[in-house]
């Protein structure tokens, strides 16, 4: 269904990637009962590339967000036989917590808004205290749970909060993707 898909394919055709990494919501693979998935992995394959997948948590590598993700790597030179690719699935891609530096003490802070107050940490509201009074996430605290740089946005012309936050919920989280790079050029080293 997504426009946006369809041109990432028609890319991955006309510059024929040696391998291409595909993220959506979890929802991918149960909409159309299963249907729009499958469609997925068949356009792969009529590209001439075998894909192995996983649904990765941001959690698991370090982002202080549950955030799961389906993470597809297509492969174009073909997967061997019996290949242990990337080490996916649940049990691996814990492991990732551990080859990727942890965002110190995210879990537990709160950051108030405004440039001068960004290092200074918060109390953390916790469930049951209604006294409180809640706020929304600055851009800067959105961008740390996405794990980018504070400084991201700046320079960027025609900047606004409103632009910021549509791209950053529409981003993926930057540990997960480096981990899946890393296991990308760690399985090709093998393969030369």
């Amino acid at each position: 269904r997504s426009g946006l898909f369809h041109a990432a394919m028609r890319l991955v055709r006309d510059v024929q990637p040696r391998f291409f990494i595909w993220e959506n919501v979890v929802g991918a693979l149960s909409t159309n009962k299963g249907e729009d998935f499958a469609k997925v992995l068949q356009s792969t394959a009529d590209l001439g590339y075998d894909a192995v997948w996983t649904v990765l948590d941001a959690q698991w590598c370090g982002v202080p967000q549950r955030r799961r993700r389906i993470f597809l790597v297509g492969v174009r030179d073909g997967i061997p036989a019996g290949a242990d690719i990337f080490s996916f699935g649940r049990r691996a891609a814990r492991i990732c917590r551990d080859e990727i530096q942890l965002i110190t003490d995210s879990r537990h802070r709160n950051y108030p808004a405004g440039r001068e107050a960004r290092e200074a940490a918060a109390e953390t509201i916790e469930p049951g205290t209604a006294d409180r009074i809640l706020r929304r996430l600055t851009p800067v605290e959105c961008l740390r749970l996405q794990g980018f740089p504070d400084q991201w946005f700046e320079g960027v012309p025609g900047y606004s909060n409103a632009k910021a936050y549509r791209a950053i919920g529409n981003s993926v989280a930057i540990p997960c993707v480096e981990w899946i790079f890393q296991q990308v050029l760690e399985y090709d080293k093998t393969q030369d």
